[in-house]
């Protein structure tokens, strides 16, 4: 992991360092968003011009919403993992993403407005319990506090991001 904090120098130092070594990738490493929870593109992008000048994995550890995951990918990073999607879904927040477009519609299941709702979570999904269950029904299931409702939201977290990625 590339370390330094907000420190430009630091982190330029730490990667000289760890190339010397001679890892087989880089990593973000360190939390990228200031204390007013800004996402620090700065940073994370001067990272990423480091770790690319290898050609080795660039890591983005930790970082999970998708419009940052998009500005990663444009940066060069190729790894992700965060919790964001199945912690997410646990509490009715889901993700759909647009194929084509590559925008982000964020629903948030449990509230009153999707109890009638019968659109299907994602009518193009390969799974067919996507394609089949409504958001009328996901909506349900978390008011009953089935757990079928973590487990369908996240399977529609994890096909989004899959898609995105």
């Amino acid at each position: 992991m590339i370390q330094g904090g907000q420190e430009l120098d630091l982190r330029e130092r730490s990667f000289n360092e760890l190339n010397e070594i001679g890892f087989d990738g880089f990593g973000f490493g360190g939390w990228p968003t200031s204390d007013d929870n800004v996402f620090l593109d700065e940073i994370v992008e001067f990272n990423a011009k480091l770790a690319n000048k290898t050609g080795k994995y660039n890591y983005a550890m930790g970082i999970g919403y998708p419009k940052d995951i998009i500005k990663c990918i444009k940066w060069g990073y190729n790894l992700f993992d965060c919790v964001v999607p199945t912690r997410n879904a646990r509490h009715g927040l889901l993700y759909s993403i647009n194929k084509e477009t590559k925008e982000v519609e964020e629903l948030k299941i449990t509230r009153s407005e999707y109890r009638d709702d019968k659109t299907p979570l994602n009518e193009h999904s390969e799974i067919e319990e996507l394609r089949n269950t409504t958001r009328a029904y996901l909506n349900y299931l978390f008011r009953i506090k089935d757990t079928n409702s973590l487990r369908i939201a996240t399977l529609l977290n994890l096909e989004s991001y899959n898609s995105l990625t």
